[in-house]
């Protein structure tokens, strides 16, 4: 108890043996100047004499050791006058202890939740090392924490996050692996156990770093704990704390620290496992989904090739179907011609046009020729001379290119080359996906040869055909021939497209084949044939489609070979019961061709008639026998 002097007026024997003096030396003297000894008086005496009327309560901290709790209770006389001012002093030194203790724990447990959910919820790597590393720096007094993953391929661990690392040290951090050959690294994985290092030691900073930018960083009095994360045996990465020290002296980690490191280490290794096995998974998942598509659109690709009639539809189908393949700005399809290639199709970022003819000698085309092997480039300034082509290749403002051979039986009959503006823009997955594109071209080219060789043989076959038929007469050698050629003159002119003018021409050839079956005597006779023969050879046209009935690809030409006889009227034989447009379209041109040749050319009987007459008769006959349309084509082939 103190007056308002703040002089000691009475204390209790708690006090005396904190003052460590005689109640005779206490008394009267400033409270202050006993015990604690202050250079003044507590804030809650030294207030206004008006806040003397309520309780107050003050904590001091005497030093690192000692805390109080200091309570001053007013005590007044009976007028209310203000006399004296009591003093009750509560140790609570051990209660902060425990209570920071408390919060301490608490903060750790907090911390642990949050990696425990984070693990629970998180799929993505790469967000759960950047959630560890945070909560490993709450958990733990460091002043820097580091992840790095491991790395099977190199058998090194890369830097992945990093929390407390000075801005001029991050790209240190993120460009400098850890060499996990190293015997420290080694042994932690193996035990799972705890390596503390200091970087005053740099024999075994050496050993354990091998030479790592990054940690030769750290103050020189740093103490380093290397925390291992590893699972089932499979070393995972490794978590780094470091803690600086103060004033050349080194920080000492606690035992308690230890434990906390074990604890979210074993926690962090199942995350960070089952994260991995995640992406791996995905990783897998999306590689078969990409081979999937790839072979689908291959699939779909080999149809629009396979339906290409000729070379040049399969190379044009090609390259525009690339892009459905591989990313790229362009591509190219070249036809190897001795030591030149000739520009052939091409797909956006093209280097020539179609016709172009260049030169392969010393150029990046040359190797492919000359190694039957692709060619891949990932930078334009890796050509150090450009020649011909590569010109082209640069002016375009293409980095990178990717060449692949198109074989037909081990033979290069062309190229195929696909290039982007970027630089390194393409892997071994595009250069795989390419090789089984460039060989379905060359089944597709080596079928088309093969198919357009069976169509020569074929046309051969009937044009001997054909020609065995009119050799029956000497009066009717070549007529089926000048007849297919006067067809399709006429075809042409109405608008007829390849393939019907190729079964048009089939048409022309074989529309007498039915004359197979009829005497040589009747053909060749002089005069007028008897109304028994006219018969006979009004026999030929069924005769001919009777025998072109087995064969199913010649179903689209028989209508014109039974029915080239039958006039526009509907007259003519075979009898039809049809006319008109109804008659079909190869047997109306064929009337009018045959007709055409029979008028023109000699016969036993009589001399063949000039153009002129023909002509005449042609536009005599217009409607009646002939289609209109048809003579009016043929009459403008001859302007």
């Amino acid at each position: 108890i103190h007056d308002s002097d703040f002089n000691v007026i009475k204390c209790n024997r708690a006090y005396q043996r904190l003052a460590a003096m005689p109640f005779s030396d206490i008394v009267a003297r400033p409270y202050y100047e006993v015990y604690p000894v202050l250079s003044g008086p507590f804030s809650i005496c030294s207030s206004e004499k008006d806040s003397y009327c309520r309780m107050e309560e003050e904590e001091i901290t005497l030093n690192e050791n000692l805390t109080y709790r200091v309570r001053y209770i007013p005590l007044k006389d009976k007028s209310g006058k203000f006399t004296y001012a009591l003093h009750l002093m509560e140790d609570i030194t051990e209660e902060k202890i425990n209570l920071a203790r408390i919060k301490r724990e608490m903060a750790v447990n907090a911390q642990l939740l949050k990696i425990a959910e984070a693990t629970s919820k998180t799929t993505n790597l790469d967000h759960l090392l950047k959630e560890i590393v945070a909560c490993v720096k709450d958990i733990l007094p460091a002043d820097m924490v580091a992840s790095y993953l491991g790395d099977d391929a190199t058998k090194s661990f890369l830097p992945c996050h990093g929390i407390g690392i000075e801005e001029k040290h991050l790209p240190i951090f993120k460009s400098e692996a850890i060499d996990g050959r190293t015997h420290a690294i080694i042994k932690a994985l193996e035990t799972g156990e705890i390596c503390i290092l200091s970087t005053a030691d740099s024999v075994q900073m050496s050993n354990v770093f091998n030479g790592n930018r990054f940690i030769q960083c750290l103050a020189a009095n740093a103490t380093i704990a290397v925390i291992p994360i590893t699972y089932r045996e499979a070393y995972l990465g490794l978590i780094i704390a470091v803690y600086n020290g103060s004033e050349g002296t080194a920080y000492k980690i606690e035992q308690r620290d230890l434990q906390l490191m074990t604890g979210f280490a074993s926690q962090a290794s199942v995350a960070i496992d089952e994260a991995r096995l995640y992406k791996e998974s995905l990783s897998k998942t999306m590689d078969l989904s990409r081979k999937i598509m790839t072979i689908r659109m291959l699939n779909e690709i080999d149809r629009s090739i396979l339906s290409a009639p000729g070379t040049e539809e399969i190379l044009e189908t090609s390259a525009r179907m690339i892009s459905r393949l591989v990313q790229c700005d362009g591509a190219d399809v070249w036809v190897v011609k001795e030591n030149r290639l000739v520009y052939t199709a091409g797909y956006g970022l093209t280097l020539a046009e179609r016709g172009d003819s260049f030169n392969t000698k010393g150029t990046f085309f040359s190797r492919v020729i000359r190694d039957a092997m692709p060619f891949t480039l990932a930078a334009a300034d890796e050509i150090q001379v450009p020649l011909g082509i590569e010109k082209n290749f640069i002016t375009q403002g293409l980095n990178s290119i990717i060449i692949i051979p198109l074989t037909v039986k081990d033979e290069i009959k062309g190229m195929l080359n696909v290039s982007s503006r970027r630089v390194a823009a393409f892997g071994s997955e595009d250069l795989s996906t390419l090789e089984k594109f460039s060989s379905h071209i060359g089944v597709a080219l080596e079928n088309t040869r093969l198919i357009s060789d069976l169509e020569g043989l074929f046309l051969g076959t009937v044009r001997t055909l054909s020609k065995t038929i009119d050799a029956k007469s000497p009066w009717t050698r070549g007529h089926s021939e000048r007849v297919t050629e006067i067809a399709i003159r006429i075809a042409r002119v109405m608008g007829f497209q390849k393939e019907r003018l190729r079964d048009l021409e089939l048409a022309g050839l074989l529309h007498d084949i039915g004359k197979i079956a009829t005497y040589e005597g009747i053909l060749d006779k002089a005069g007028k044939l008897t109304n028994n023969e006219y018969e006979q050879i009004k026999h030929h046209p069924v005769k001919g489609a009777e025998i072109l009935s087995p064969l199913k690809q010649l179903k689209d030409i028989i209508p014109g070979v039974q029915y080239h006889h039958v006039w526009y009227d509907g007259r003519g034989y075979p009898e039809a019961g049809i006319k008109g447009k109804d008659i079909h379209a190869f047997a109306r041109i064929l009337s009018v061709a045959d007709t055409i040749d029979a008028m023109s050319a000699d016969r036993p009987y009589r001399k063949g008639k000039s153009i002129d007459e023909v002509v005449a008769e042609l536009r005599r006959c217009a409607g009646t026998q002939f289609d209109p349309e048809v003579v009016d084509a043929f009459l403008s082939t001859l302007r």
